[in-house]
This record gives C-alpha cells, sequence and structure tokens, in this order.
C-alpha cells in the first residue's frame, strides 16, 4: 500500500546529511530505545534531521535475500545476516541493525544462501514463476544478464526509499541510472561501497623519514591533486646502491605506468562517457584532460623509476612472504607495501586485513584530484562488489522499499561505525588526531561506478565477445600512446554498443 502522505513527508523535510556515524552508535539497549523513538520524526532532540520512516506491520513475514553460501571463493561477507552475538564487532553490528529491523516492521530477515550463486537461482526461480524472495545480493557485473533481461524492478519507482540520504550513496545514484532506471544499486546494508572502492594507502614511516607533509594536510589545504603526489613519489624513491631496480629498493607507487594512468583518468572524472539531457550517453574517451594526464605523467617521470614494474615473481623472490598468504597477489602486496618498499599502493579497505603484520604505521588518503579546481573527489568502485537488485515478481514492493530504507539506515549507524572500528583500530591506521576517519568520510561520499564496466557483460567486441568499450579504448589509448590511432580504430564501435545497450534498456518493461 502506497503511503502518500509519508512520501509528501519525505519530499518535504530537507536533505541534510545525518549526524556524523562515527560519533552515534553504541550497541546496547538504550540506544536501540533512542534510535528507535525518533525514526519517525522529523528531527531529534538535538536538532539533526532523521528519516521519515513508513509505519507498517508485516505480521511477521520473512523478508528474504538471496545471497552465495559459505562456500564462495570471491568477495566474501556477512554482510546481511548473523545468528548471535560473539563479541565480534562486524557480526553484533549486523545482529543489532536486523533486529532493530524485525522489531519496528514485525519481520523475520531471512538470508537464504544459494550453491549455484543467487543470480542464476532468481533467474530460475523468475522463469518457473516461484520467486518467494525479496532481495538479490550478488556480484555487480553477474546480475546485469538478468537487468537487461526485465527480471529486476526499477529502484527508482520505490515509494519509500529516499535515494538522496548519504546511506544510499548518492553520489553513485546517476552512474547506475540507465535509460531512467536503475536495476542495480548499492547501499549501506552492505559496506561495499567503502569496502572496494579503491583509493590510496601511504606508509607512514616512509613520509617521516624523508621529512615530507603528511598527505592529510594538501586535503586540509585543497591542494591534493596529481602534480602533488607525482612529486611525493618522485621523492621517494631509493636505489639500494646497486644501480638495479629489484624488490631491495624503495618505490614511489605499486603499479606500472598504464595502470597508474588508467586510474588517474578515473580520478579525475573520465570514465568514457557523458551523460546527455536526454539520457542517452556519448562516448568521451579521446579528450584534453586525458591527454593532459598522460603528458604530465610522461614529463614528470621520465628519468624516475619511482612506479614499481616489478613482477609477482620479481617481488617474491626471496621473501618469506611467499608462505603468508596462499594468494600470491597478496602476498606481493605485503612484500612491497606491507614490507616497506612502497610509499603509495591503491587498494581497498578490505585489504587492510593482508596488512596486519605490517612493522611500519600506514595511513589512507583520497585518490588524487586532476587539480584544485576540480570540485569533489572521485573514487572508482569495483563492478564485481555485490550489489543489491529486487525481483519485479516480488510479492510486496512496497515492503521491500520499506525494510530496504531502515535498513540501510541502521547500517549506517550500526554497520559503518563497526566497520571504521575495525580498520581503523585494529589494522594499523594508527592517526591519533582521527584524520584517516575524516579521509575515510571523503572516500565514502565520493563514490561512482564506472557503468560500462559494469555493464560490460550486455555489449560485445566484433568477435562477439563481452566488451568494456571505454575501458578497453582508454587502456589501448595509454599503453601505446597513440590516442588518434585507437580513437579512429574503435570510435564507431564503440558508440554503436553503447547506444544499443542504453536503448535495450530503455525500452524494458520494469513493471510487475
Amino acid at each position: 500500500m502506497k503511503n502518500t502522505v509519508l512520501r509528501f513527508l519525505s519530499i518535504i523535510i530537507s536533505f541534510i546529511l545525518i549526524i556524523s556515524v562515527l560519533a552515534s552508535c553504541a550497541n546496547n539497549e538504550n540506544d536501540k530505545q533512542t534510535i528507535a523513538s525518533v525514526t519517525d520524526t522529523v528531527t531529534n532532540e538535538v536538532g539533526e534531521d532523521v528519516p521519515v520512516f513508513a509505519e507498517e506491520d508485516y505480521g511477521g513475514r520473512e523478508f528474504v535475500i538471496l545471497t552465495y553460501d559459505d562456500n564462495a571463493t570471491d568477495f566474501i561477507d556477512h554482510y546481511i545476516d548473523s545468528e548471535e552475538h560473539t563479541g565480534e564487532p562486524m557480526n553484533d553490528a549486523v545482529f543489532d541493525r536486523n533486529q532493530m529491523v524485525e522489531e519496528k516492521y514485525n519481520v523475520q530477515i531471512v538470508q537464504r544462501k544459494c550453491s549455484a550463486g543467487p543470480g542464476i537461482t532468481a533467474s530460475r526461480a523468475a522463469k518457473s514463476g516461484t520467486v518467494d524472495f525479496d532481495l538479490i545480493y550478488e556480484w555487480g557485473i553477474r546480475l546485469v544478464p538478468y537487468a537487461t533481461e526485465g527480471m529486476f524492478y526499477d529502484f527508482n519507482q520505490l515509494d519509500y526509499p529516499d535515494l538522496s540520504r548519504s546511506y544510499w550513496a548518492p553520489s553513485a545514484q546517476d552512474d547506475l541510472t540507465i535509460a531512467d532506471k536503475m536495476l542495480i544499486s548499492t547501499c549501506d546494508i552492505s559496506m561495499n561501497r567503502i569496502g572496494w572502492a579503491y583509493f590510496l594507502f601511504f606508509n607512514r614511516s616512509i613520509v617521516e623519514d624523508l621529512n615530507m607533509t603528511l598527505p592529510y594536510d594538501y586535503v586540509d589545504q585543497n591542494n591534493w591533486n596529481l602534480d602533488t603526489f607525482l612529486g611525493m613519489v618522485i621523492g621517494s624513491e631509493q636505489d639500494d646502491g646497486d644501480t638495479i631496480w629489484t624488490n631491495n629498493d624503495q618505490y614511489g607507487y605499486l603499479g606500472d605506468s598504464s595502470d597508474a594512468i588508467t586510474w588517474f583518468a578515473s580520478c579525475a572524472g573520465i570514465l568514457g562517457t557523458v551523460k546527455n539531457e536526454d539520457g542517452s550517453y556519448t562516448l568521451d574517451v579521446l579528450n584534453d584532460k586525458l591527454i593532459s594526464i598522460y603528458n604530465n605523467y610522461n614529463d614528470k617521470m621520465a628519468t624516475s623509476e619511482a612506479f614499481s614494474t616489478l613482477t609477482i615473481g620479481q617481488w617474491l623472490d626471496g621473501h618469506d612472504a611467499t608462505l603468508k598468504f596462499e594468494s600470491p597477489y597478496k602476498n606481493m602486496r605485503f612484500a612491497s607495501f606491507g614490507e616497506g618498499h612502497v610509499l603509495f599502493a591503491k587498494f581497498s579497505m578490505d585489504m587492510t586485513s593482508e596488512l596486519i603484520d605490517m612493522e611500519d604505521d600506514y595511513g589512507v588518503v583520497p585518490a588524487p584530484k586532476y587539480d584544485s579546481t576540480q570540485q569533489d573527489y572521485f573514487h572508482v568502485i569495483d563492478s564485481c562488489a555485490p550489489m543489491f537488485s529486487i525481483p519485479k515478481q516480488a510479492a510486496d514492493l512496497d515492503m521491500v522499499g520499506v525494510i530496504m530504507e531502515y535498513m540501510a539506515y541502521e547500517s549506517e549507524q550500526r554497520l559503518l561505525p563497526a566497520f571504521y572500528e575495525q580498520t581503523i583500530k585494529t589494522k594499523r591506521m594508527t592517526d591519533m588526531e582521527g584524520r584517516d576517519e575524516a579521509m575515510l568520510d571523503l572516500i565514502r561520499d565520493s563514490v561512482h561506478y564506472s557503468w560500462t564496466s559494469l555493464y560490460y557483460l550486455a555489449m560485445e567486441d566484433n568477435q562477439g565477445e563481452p566488451w568494456d568499450p571505454c575501458g578497453s579504448m582508454l587502456s589501448g589509448m595509454l599503453s601505446s600512446g597513440n590516442f588518434s590511432s585507437i580513437a579512429k580504430m574503435y570510435s564507431s564501435a564503440a558508440q554503436y554498443q553503447i547506444d544499443k545497450l542504453y536503448d535495450t534498456i530503455l525500452d524494458l518493461d520494469v513493471n510487475k
């Protein structure tokens, strides 16, 4: 049942960000009572803006979320359900959040683990008309084939969620809306918005040993940009004296030039397309800003070895780190950044678990801006990270919207502080002034998706294989340095695939 009064109230209240989650949450019964008492008002006792939530009673119904089972090998997380308090911060935060939702709406949150994968399971149920679940939690890219088949409901048509709220990742909403439809979305029900966004980790010991300015200060001065970053990278390279660059030397950045420049382009907001007024897209890979970034990098790095070009095998040569993890990639990250051979590394927050035994202290900082005139920071979330979709055959779509809204809000109040608590206080970010927390807030509020990377399984190259036209063109341009030739070779095919995907989604009937 649509609650038009609530919808009207939600529109007219001001959209001020919710009180800082880092200062708000203690998981005890008194806190639960306080939160429960203010969620149906416009402001709380100290005047902060609090969402107006729907008042519903679902009579003990189950709210079923499809997820991977415990045997999944990638993107394992436990953000959906927990059985009891264990003393582990994230587990207990999930338990408390679910309890708040269940008590408020008289529902039971059920995690249904799918051995075949939630996307495949959902598709089979949709085709057989046996959809008995409410939400799907699956790798973003693996949701795409079902999205383009018309299996999902449009988030923008839900009555209750206020997608402008901080717990709905508003900076990413436009990226995820294609042809006025948002079929795949993210929110704070999971921590993937901060957990799988890529940003910079830096070795504080190297900064202090070289008497460099801490990157936090550059951020405060609005001077954390590509020039500043490259200056620190170049200033930190140190050869051990044999003139041969190996895993015994010190580098400024973990990654080669092609990887770095591709990332710099995304940090400057270059994702390969621009959205037109009618919602369609125009290819925009070859532009003046990209050429400027490329030339700036090459000019500064022409005589420098500060960007590491070592292979995984070269990093692991002679290191005990080969025995630390089963994954060679994790071992490489520890042997390089973890053992103090690199000033900066582009990691995601979930990778902090690999750095527990790191001897040096480290901090985090946003990706650099193109220059100081760039208004906002820009961070891209890994398109494989799990996201949410709603089956349009769900029994009660209004219920889905109501539950997701309150669940996302309670997640911001509970899961986010627990996530920060774990990463900041137990994963060796030790800035006593809380600057790492401030940096993480900047990152979280500036996340984006490269929609062509997310939807690449729905686009094809001339061989009929899945293709991200923008990412492929950008990589080809930067690795070869021959921008015009790559643009001439692929632009027509890229624009065709972009238009084709847009038209496919435009024509979808996403109604129940």
